[in-house]
Formats: C-alpha cells, sequence, structure tokens
C-alpha cells in the first residue's frame, strides 16, 4: 500500500507543490488500490496532515436514497449499522435515535443531499462562530456538536453516479482559513468519484462474468433431459461456481427424501449413516420453504433443526453450511411451490459472505428449475425411447409430430398382436318362452267365434275358436242319408230272408241270395256308421282348444280371426307359457356359422366354465347383459326374406337372478355376443374383415 508523506499541520506553509504531490499520491492509490477500505484509510491519513480529522464519504444509491461509503469500520458505527456491506442506503427523514451518531460519524444526510442537489460545497460552522459574511445554515440542517468545522462538498461521475464527501476540520483551526479548504476537498472529490467509477465499473464487471458463469452453468444444465445427469451436473460444477467446499443434492419423492449426488463421489450410498443424517436434516430444514444459513456462531435454531443439524456435523468436519430449498415455480409471479428438492452447501474453513448466498439463491433457482422439468420428463412413458430417437441425426428430417405419429402406431400395432383379447361374434334374434304352441285351422271352414283375447291366460282344452265347415255338414248330412237308406234295405232283406219257407231249389238259391245281400248291407251301414263317427269327430273339432296352459301372444285376435275364411293347417293363434323359462332364438350370420360350429365340435357350448360366455341385452333393458349358454344349434342354414342366411341358435338363460332383472316380453329384438375363444387384439377387433378377405380371395 502506497505510503502517505509527513506534511506541516497547516495550509499556509504548504505549497503548491506540495498539495499536488499530495493529489497525485492519492490519485496513484485510487487507481492502484481496489479495496475501497484500504484507499479510504490511505485517504484519512493522507489528509490528517491537513488538520482534517475526520472523513466521510456519501454516494447516491436509488432516485433518492444515501449510501455511507466510508467511515464503516468506527466501533460505535458499526454498533448501530452493522458493517460496509450491511449499511445500505440511508432515506430522509432519519429515526431520532440514529441522527445524532451520523452527524457525528457521517454528517446530515439532509445536508449531504441539499448538498447534491445543489452541486455546490457548503461549510458548517460551529455555533457562535459563523463570520458575518457567511450564509447562515437553515434550521433544518443539522450541524456537529462538536465545535468542530464541516465542509461537504459534492463529487459526481460518469453518468448519473454522484455523493459528497464530508472532512471534518480539526477544532484549533481558524474559522478563516476554511475557504482555503474548499479547493482541495473539490479536486479531493474527484480522485474519489474517478475511484467510485473504477469500483462501480469492477463490480460491473464482476457481475457480468457472474452472470456469463451462471448462464452457462444454466445452459448446459437445462440441456439435461434425465434427473441423474441433471443432480450430477449441478454437483460438480455447481460447486465450482459457488465456490465451496461440498455440494449435495438431494431429491424428494412424496415424504420422502434421497441424496441423489454429492461433488466428487460418482455414487451416493445412501445407507450410510451421513447419508441418513443427511435426509433428515433436508426434511427439517425445509418445511418453512426459507434458506438455512449456519455458521459456528450460531446457537438461534428451533430443536428440530439443532438436532437433525448436530447429527449431520457429527458426520461431517464442516464449519458453516447451508440448506437451500429448491421450489417448484406456480404460475403466480414470486409464488413458491411445493420442495422437491435441496442444496446442501458445505465450507470447511470459511463462512458465507454475502455476495456469496446471492450468488447461491440465483443458482439454486436454476437447480429448481432443471429438477423439475427432469423429474416430470422421467414420469412420461416412454420417455427414454423418444429421447433416444431425438439423438439420432436421421430424426432430425421428421417433424415432432411425425415422430410421435410413429410412435404411436408402433405402440398400436404391438399391442394389437402381443395383447390377448376375447373373439366374439355378434347375432340378433328375439326374445320367445321356451314352451309355446301355434294352434292352427283342422280343415278349410269359416271362423264363427273367436272365445279369447290377446294377453288372456288359458287353460290347456280351453275352447279357443270356433268354426264351422258347410262341406262337412253337407257330407255329414248325405252319410247320414245313406245310412238311412242302407239300414232300410238291411231290414227288407232281412225280412224277406226269414218270411221264405224251405222247399224247393229256388228258394234255397233265393236264400242264399238274400243271405249274400243281407251280408253286404250289414257291411254298407257299419262302413257308413265308422264314416259318421268321423265327420261327427270333425264336427267336434271345429271347436279349437288350447294345447297347453299359456297366454294367448296373438295380437288383436276379434278383429283379425273373426267371420275369417281359413285353410286346413293355417295357424290361428299362438300360446305360450310365459311364466316358465325364457330362450333367446339368434340368428347368427352365415359368414360367423363356421366359428360357431367349431364352438360346438369342440363341446364349448357344454362346458360349464363357458355357461356365461355368452351375453345377451334385450331391447326392453339396454346395457344390462345376461350370461347364457347355447342350447341348440341348427344343422341347416336358412334364408331370411331378404336373402340374407342365417344359423338358428337357441340360447337359455343361465342365471335366474339376472333373468329377474329384465322385463321379458315376447318378441322383444335381443343382441348376442358369442364367445368363440380368445386371440391377439388385432384378431379380435378385425376378425370379420380377415374372414371377408379370406372369403373373397381365390388362394
Amino acid at each position: 500500500m502506497l505510503q502517505s508523506e509527513p506534511y506541516i499541520s497547516t495550509t499556509d506553509a504548504i505549497s503548491e507543490a506540495a498539495l499536488d504531490r499530495l493529489l497525485e499520491t492519492l490519485s496513484r492509490c485510487a487507481d492502484a488500490q481496489h479495496d475501497a477500505a484500504l484507499f479510504y484509510e490511505f485517504a484519512c491519513k493522507t489528509l490528517s496532515t491537513l488538520s482534517i480529522q475526520r472523513f466521510a464519504v456519501w454516494s447516491m444509491v436509488a432516485p433518492d436514497g444515501l449510501q455511507v461509503d466510508w467511515p464503516t469500520h468506527h466501533s460505535e458505527t458499526e454498533d448501530l449499522f452493522g458493517t460496509a456491506n450491511d449499511l445500505g442506503p440511508i432515506d430522509s427523514p432519519v429515526p431520532a435515535a440514529s441522527s445524532n451518531a451520523i452527524n457525528i460519524y457521517a454528517g446530515d444526510p439532509a445536508l449531504v443531499r441539499e448538498v447534491i442537489a445543489s452541486d455546490t460545497p457548503r461549510i458548517v460552522y460551529p455555533k457562535g462562530k459563523q463570520p458575518e459574511t457567511a450564509i447562515k445554515a437553515k434550521e433544518s440542517f443539522a450541524v456537529t456538536n462538536d465545535d468542530r468545522l464541516v465542509i461537504v462538498s459534492p463529487w459526481r461521475g460518469l453518468g448519473v453516479h454522484c455523493g459528497a464527501i464530508v472532512v471534518w476540520l480539526a477544532k484549533e483551526l481558524p474559522v478563516a482559513q476554511s475557504q482555503a479548504y474548499l479547493p482541495l476537498i473539490a479536486a479531493v472529490g474527484e480522485i474519489v468519484a474517478r475511484f467510485q467509477d473504477k469500483q462501480r465499473f469492477q463490480t460491473i464487471e464482476n457481475r457480468l462474468t457472474q452472470s456469463l458463469r451462471i448462464n452457462d452453468f444454466a445452459s448446459s444444465l437445462h440441456a439435461c433431459l434425465d434427473v441423474k445427469e441433471a443432480v450430477y451436473r449441478i454437483a460438480n460444477d455447481g460447486r465450482w461456481l459457488i465456490d465451496c467446499d461440498r455440494l449435495s443434492v438431494a431429491l424428494r419423492s412424496g415424504n420422502r427424501w434421497k441424496v441423489a449426488a454429492i461433488s466428487g463421489a460418482d455414487h451416493v450410498h445412501r445407507h450410510s449413516p451421513s447419508a441418513h443424517c443427511l435426509q433428515a436434516l433436508c426434511r427439517c430444514a425445509t418445511v418453512t420453504g426459507m434458506p438455512l444459513w449456519h455458521s459456528v456462531a450460531d446457537e438461534n435454531l428451533p430443536p428440530q433443526i439443532a438436532d437433525s443439524l448436530a447429527d449431520y456435523l457429527d458426520q461431517s468436519p464442516a464449519s458453516s453450511l447451508a440448506v437451500i430449498p429448491l421450489q417448484r415455480q406456480t404460475a403466480v409471479d414470486g409464488d413458491s411451490g411445493r420442495v422437491i428438492g435441496a442444496l446442501v452447501i458445505e465450507n470447511y474453513k470459511q463462512d458465507f459472505a454475502p455476495a456469496v448466498k446471492d450468488k447461491t439463491l440465483m443458482v439454486a433457482k436454476h437447480c429448481a428449475i432443471a429438477i423439475d422439468k427432469a423429474v416430470r420428463l422421467d414420469r412420461v412413458p416412454g420417455i427414454g425411447l423418444a429421447i433416444w430417437l431425438a439423438n439420432h441425426r436421421w430424426t432430425d428430417r421428421l417433424g415432432l409430430r411425425t415422430l410421435i405419429g410413429i410412435t404411436a402406431i408402433a405402440v398400436a400395432l404391438i399391442c394389437l398382436f402381443f395383447i390377448p383379447a376375447d373373439i366374439r361374434i355378434r347375432a340378433q334374434g328375439e326374445l320367445m318362452p321356451t314352451i309355446r304352441r301355434e294352434v292352427f285351422a283342422p280343415r278349410d271352414a269359416v271362423i264363427t267365434n273367436v272365445l279369447v283375447e290377446h294377453g288372456q291366460w288359458v287353460e290347456s282344452g280351453q275352447p279357443l275358436i270356433e268354426l264351422r265347415s258347410t262341406d262337412l255338414e253337407l257330407e255329414v248330412q248325405l252319410v247320414e242319408g245313406e245310412l238311412h237308406q242302407a239300414r232300410k234295405r238291411l231290414s227288407v232283406t232281412q225280412s224277406e230272408r226269414l218270411q221264405l219257407s224251405p222247399g224247393d231249389a229256388d228258394a234255397r238259391n233265393r236264400q242264399r241270395r238274400l243271405t249274400a245281400d243281407e251280408e253286404q248291407y250289414q257291411q254298407q251301414v257299419t262302413s257308413l256308421e265308422s264314416r259318421l263317427e268321423i265327420l261327427r269327430k270333425h264336427l267336434q273339432h271345429l271347436v279349437v282348444t288350447a294345447p297347453i296352459a299359456g297366454q294367448v301372444l296373438t295380437w288383436n285376435a276379434q278383429e283379425r280371426l273373426a267371420t275369417r275364411p281359413v285353410q286346413r293347417g293355417e295357424a290361428l293363434l299362438s300360446v305360450a307359457d310365459t311364466s316358465g323359462d325364457w330362450q333367446a332364438e339368434l340368428q347368427v350370420p352365415g359368414r360367423h356359422a363356421g366359428r360357431l360350429v367349431n364352438l360346438k365340435n369342440n363341446k364349448l357350448a357344454s362346458s360349464d366354465a363357458d355357461a356365461n360366455d355368452i351375453l345377451i341385452a334385450s331391447s326392453t333393458a339396454p346395457g344390462i347383459w345376461i350370461g347364457g349358454k347355447i342350447n341348440r344349434i341348427s344343422s341347416r342354414a336358412e334364408d331370411d326374406a331378404t336373402g340374407n342366411v342365417y344359423l338358428p341358435v337357441t340360447v337359455r338363460f343361465s342365471d335366474d337372478n339376472e333373468s329377474n332383472a329384465v322385463p321379458f316380453v315376447p318378441g322383444a329384438t335381443v343382441v348376442a355376443r358369442i364367445g368363440c375363444g380368445r386371440g391377439s387384439l388385432a384378431e379380435s377387433l378385425f376378425f370379420e374383415l380377415a374372414d371377408a378377405v379370406r372369403l373373397w380371395i381365390p388362394f
């Protein structure tokens, strides 16, 4: 450090050359010195040879704030305002408790602000010593209380950077000599301004260098998409950036913590005592979401944190330690979200400087964003494959949407061919009672009376319809007439045969002839009687009775059948036992008949394990599926009115409890899903297309 030269104590005996050397010495010190405290201390010692006992430097910060740059080492000033880095701006008005101390050791802030605004040096005289020619100070200016002369001189640097220096002259200095100090103080102010500009530029350069290092670190960190890579880059590169002895990264998963990375270590032994203690410390220290800065002298800590910290310090040689929570950034600016991890910074010898704390908090924000992004990406299914594809050059020609589409198609194809599924064919049909009969016309006739109505319950043998056949009645009359004539001829023949007397050969011949006629007429009568009996039974059958006990299903029987001529074998009524069992009569499309026949040949329909392999839904209860079992499969395919080929199948229901949940209506449409084994998901979805292709392609 430059040493000050001894000077005489009065400005009258100092030559201009000596003042120039003094100012040149201060100027060289300002150019060579980088520490503000050392420079101002040297300036104080140098100016003390000129009857200047104290020296203070003020600077403007923010629009209207003032900051004391010197003195910051005086014990009383430190007690009031802290260290030089803790003074901060002094805004008007100053609290009454501290204004007196500020006046004594740094000057009056109001006077300093006035001098800086007017850009004119100001001399503050002690009370009762103001010369008559001097401009009296305003009452609002606070002056020193130690009977010293005070000179306040402004200084201006580059741009808007400005301030003032305050000097206290010796008590024995005559008031009349104060004016001679103004040029000297102004020159010192220029040197201070140049030193302040250099300090400012140095600070800006340091901040720029620090910002560039942080930006490089953030760029490399945000390029990490893997959680492991991100935490190890934070631990190793962040240690050199923060300038600490050891940096550890802990991650939170739910309520559990784990040590993910430690600087200088390739692997973390998570079951070690130090790892367990560090996890417990992170769990306790991050509850509040505020950083924890700990040194050896700190004792005011909550018991939970103090205990965890003591346990960890037993495992670590750190003299100072910091736990910085990593919080997920929310959509609201300035709002902190959930804690996702923590940075644990350890120093073995030195404490944390304020600049290091600010830099650490800036680095922690980038670390929180990078870890949050990596953790979110790690939770996405298939992200590893997507990143692997994105890192290859051939994928540069494809867009993101194309890659996503190709990946989705590949996953879909894999699922189609490797995921098993049930193969089910669909069929439609109707719901009918298991026991039902059709009532047919016994012969050609005319309906004379319909004795029942739709929905009526009838018993077995109960008359349903009365018919009348005029041909049958006429035939009965003809047969009765022939029978009457045959009986008369038989009685006449018998009478003649009995009246003949035995005698000659003619009488015997006539006897034989009458006997033959009698037998013929007897056979004719017997035949006509039998024929008449049959015809009378046919007359009885003209009253159609119910074949079974059940319900009449024919709609509008009275209107449809009354006085209507019918032919033999024509269906008249339908009677079904609706209180008994029910079944579904399905029409399986002919293109699916082969699968169903294979099911029958493999005896799947008769297996109890496959009793619920058929699901049936009725139009009377959509959405309710009832399990069923194949009862009968026709051995012959049929075609309907539209020419479509189908295979008749009847299905009985397997569970009465499920059946009771559905209102059964005769003739209701049902849809069935018949299981035909298992196959791949592709076969289950597209088996109809495959069957159609196989059917129409000739090879």
